[in-house]
């Protein structure tokens, strides 16, 4: 299990997301960290 770095939702390493180094448990969330961390916002 691995700890989505969004919304800290646990999640099969499996079935989650990794990008950026770190894991996500959705490809929706993955972008919204990845946005907020380059400065905008995927809303």
């Amino acid at each position: 299990m691995v700890r989505c770095a969004e919304c800290g939702v646990h999640a099969p390493k499996g079935d989650a997301v990794v990008a950026g180094g770190e894991y996500f448990c959705s490809t929706e969330h993955a972008q919204r960290h990845g946005a907020r961390a380059s400065g905008h916002d995927a809303r």
